[in-house]
């Protein structure tokens, strides 16, 4: 199972074409995979290669990332939130698991808070529920423009000029930084994730210098029904560093969830 930047489609969502692929049992509980910032759905085919293949997972480029168009809106974790949910919607897909990273793992936090009877587990990796100014990740992100990000990751710049149907770097990057400094509770979901009823793992790597130990205990102490693991020698993108290790809990999740799926 992998995901290649050819075999998807485009789906049109308020006001851009985002691009989705699918890949494992088309008939089996959907799996949606939601990718870091500045990423896109391939950085799951680590990950994909050792998960469980029956699930129907779906890739999605968050809009402006990978093939997916940025249209007008101005970027924030809630019109993720929307796209997916009116993704669903036109996927038919009446209950869901999310698996997200970062970002992806941002927007599933939200996603559940606010779908309580579709969401059915979230696996949300490196991914802050609440933030503040003082939090460590905050004072690093904070900071970042496109000189930095294209100096760190020079490879993952090119890759998304040469397969964007309309590359803007500049435009898209100063959108996704000015995300990541907005605090207010219609971006990051902040204590609203103590409303979430579906079950949660959340993970980290232990090296993650950007959602530290302390922001994972915080946050898992607002969720009821929570699991939390740290995997070791791993840094923030755990999905590609620890991938097969990563796969391991999510499969032992996925069993876990049987019950509700059923």
């Amino acid at each position: 199972m992998k995901f290649d930047h050819q075999k998807g489609r485009y789906v049109a969502v308020n006001g851009a074409s985002l691009y989705i692929e699918e890949t494992g049992s088309k008939d089996a509980v959907a799996v949606i995979l939601l990718h870091g910032g500045l990423g896109n759905l391939t950085e799951y085919n680590g990950l994909l290669a050792s998960l469980p293949k029956d699930y129907r997972y779906i890739g999605v480029d968050f809009r402006g990332h990978g093939l997916s168009e940025l249209g007008s809106s101005p970027l924030s974790y809630q019109v993720y939130q929307e796209d997916i949910e009116e993704l669903c919607h036109q996927l038919k897909l009446k209950e869901y698991i999310i698996v997200g990273f970062s970002d992806g793992g941002i927007t599933g936090l939200r996603l559940s808070v606010f779908n309580p009877n579709k969401v059915l587990g979230l696996v949300a990796v490196g991914a802050h529920g609440q933030i503040t100014k003082q939090t460590p990740g905050y004072q690093i992100f904070s900071q970042m423009n496109e000189k930095l990000w294209r100096e760190y990751f020079p490879e993952q710049v090119e890759e998304y000029e040469k397969s964007n149907p309309a590359p803007c770097f500049t435009r898209l990057s100063t959108a996704v930084f000015s995300m990541w400094s907005y605090l207010d509770p219609d971006n990051y979901p902040q204590t609203a994730i103590e409303g979430i009823e579906c079950p949660v793992l959340l993970v980290r790597g232990e090296e993650d210098h950007l959602y530290t130990s302390a922001d994972l205990r915080a946050d898992s102490s607002l969720i009821d029904n929570c699991q939390r693991v740290e995997l070791a020698g791993a840094e923030h993108d755990v999905h590609v560093q620890s991938s097969s290790e990563l796969a391991k809990e999510i499969e032992t999740f996925f069993l876990s969830l049987e019950q509700n799926i059923k």
